[in-house]
């Protein structure tokens, strides 16, 4: 997937976009909903599956208990989920989304 994507800006995220680890083993998570406020501030959920197919499932923001939604401000530096953290720059859009 890393080959057929191309970094992106948090400011830019859009439903469809992916933070993705590349090698062996990697992984990817799935940008699921996205909503902004008036000021212009994107929150985000992000969604994950399993090898072999698994059930997909919403992912809970470490930092928030009781909060499922990411926020743009939280994505500089590397950036965890409950089970991955994702290196500065994973933040990508499938060429095939243009």
């Amino acid at each position: 997937m890393e080959g057929e994507s191309e970094e992106i800006l948090p400011a830019d995220i859009a439903c469809g976009d992916v933070f993705l680890k590349g090698g062996s083993p990697g992984h990817v998570v799935l940008v699921a909903d996205v909503c902004e406020n008036e000021e212009g501030q994107k929150a985000f959920l992000l969604a994950q599956g399993f090898m072999p197919a698994q059930e997909f499932h919403l992912l809970k923001n470490p930092l928030h208990d009781g909060d499922p939604w990411y926020y743009e401000k939280e994505t500089k530096g590397a950036f965890a989920t409950p089970e991955y953290k994702f290196p500065e720059g994973s933040l990508k859009r499938l060429n095939y989304l243009k």
